[in-house]
């Protein structure tokens, strides 16, 4: 959502810049390069996705500033801050004209508007309503529905549904409890508190959907925790990235020749940084077989999160080239729903497939892995060569090789097993004391 002028400035350039970049991508220069075909078109899906975005935001604020929209109608009460911000456009304010009225600093105002109003008192949001002349009309339902296994806070929590010992214990609650004679009520607010940090609706609701009659009430409470655990962490980092915009082919090439040095995923997570992506490791959760995430923060921050929990070099590269995967296919809704995914090789929701499609293809295009005897081959060193000349490590190539036969017991020595948690706990990435 465009907030203010200085946003709607970068919102109109960053429309030129993808619309230049569509025009001049040559898809047929890029395979002849070597850039797989899957890989080409999933460039221009991902310009076209964020281009079609930021001219729906663009739409939006024109028509609040220029008066087209002066009426937000809301069904929850969690709505009202984007509204309020709605409101200020449309009275063609600017934040320090809000700020200026209610006798506060600029700054406040954008600290307030950044999270969505989420941190304001009562007090200061009616004092906020007033200043903008907002008349709210509207009726609390008492007794509503209330859609499940979505956290509405302390009143709807069940403690018993999540893996509070496990999660007190990495200290995701703040100050640990006692469990033993932690009340109820004391654990319902610790998870208030702990889910009230970030906006997990849209997040919530897509899991609900997703895993709703062929996943326990317990597996969804753990996934939805790990979900906001990530989001909380990755919105840590903000200040050290800039919005997600593009990735070209040949620096996906130059992110996945990384995984031949001895800190590779360390050093994927710093490349990826670098070019507008945040990736949190943080181990799965009891009751799921979590492998990663692919999610948006703030509307325009592509987040990663990665479990390793196969701590193996070919399987923290193939989930981080899928979750990047959905970066480049699903930008929009479907990406600020979240992308929650177990077991991702044994996928068969059609995103899922495109997304894993779109890792085996940046690893090694396919038509020289078809093209290669190396996916026959049982010698070590055969597959050593091939890697070499793909610039992949051998565990990716050795990996795809075990998968493709269904036999995970060839090659043990190559796929890097043990490696991936020690490197990225020696790097920092890791929480120590987590195996």
């Amino acid at each position: 959502m465009i907030t203010n002028e200085k946003q709607y400035r970068t919102a109109i350039s960053a429309i030129r810049s993808f619309e230049d970049a569509i025009a001049n991508v040559d898809i047929m220069e890029l395979i002849k390069s070597g850039i797989d075909p899957v890989i080409a078109r999933a460039q221009i899906t991902s310009y076209e996705l964020q281009l079609k975005e930021l001219v729906e935001q663009v739409r939006l604020y024109d028509g609040k500033r220029v008066g087209l929209e002066t009426s937000f109608p809301f069904s929850s009460i969690s709505e009202l801050g984007e509204h309020l911000i709605g409101c200020r456009v449309a009275r063609s304010w600017t934040q320090k004209q809000l700020a200026d009225v209610l006798g506060m600093k600029e700054q406040q105002i954008q600290r307030y508007e950044r999270d969505r109003y989420a941190s304001i008192s009562l007090t200061r949001l009616a004092s906020v309503a007033e200043a903008l002349g907002i008349q709210i009309n509207g009726t609390l339902n008492a007794g509503a529905q209330v859609e499940e296994s979505i956290p509405e806070f302390a009143a709807s929590i069940d403690p018993t549904l999540y893996p509070i010992s496990e999660m007190n214990a990495r200290g995701w609650l703040g100050a640990k409890l006692n469990l033993r004679i932690s009340s109820d009520a004391q654990k319902r607010e610790a998870l208030a508190s702990f889910f009230s940090r970030v906006d997990l609706k849209e997040p919530a609701r897509a899991l609900h959907r997703k895993t709703a009659g062929r996943k326990s009430p317990q597996a969804q409470a753990a996934l939805l925790a790990w979900q906001a655990r990530v989001l909380w962490l990755a919105s840590q980092k903000k200040g050290l990235v800039r919005p997600f915009s593009r990735i070209e082919p040949q620096a996906l090439r130059e992110l996945i020749s990384l995984s031949r040095r001895d800190d590779g995923p360390a050093a994927a997570i710093d490349f990826l940084l670098k070019h507008g992506v945040i990736v949190i490791v943080e181990p799965v959760l009891p009751k799921t077989k979590l492998d990663g995430a692919a999610m948006i923060l703030d509307g325009r921050i592509a987040v990663i999160g990665i479990t390793a929990r196969h701590n193996r070099l070919d399987n923290f590269w193939f989930v981080l080239l899928h979750e990047l995967g959905h970066i480049f296919l699903h930008w929009g809704p479907l990406l600020r729903q979240g992308f929650i995914d177990e077991e991702i090789e044994k996928a068969q929701d059609s995103f899922e497939i495109e997304a894993n499609e779109f890792a085996r293809s940046a690893i090694v295009p396919d038509e020289a892995w078809n093209g290669s005897f190396v996916k026959y081959s049982k010698s070590e060193d055969v597959i050593k060569e091939f890697a070499a000349k793909w610039s992949v490590h051998e565990a990716l190539v050795a990996g795809r090789i075990r998968f493709e036969r269904s036999d995970y017991k060839i090659f043990n020595n190559l796929v890097g097993s043990g490696s991936v948690r020690r490197v990225l706990s020696d790097a920092g990435f890791l929480q120590e004391g987590i195996e």
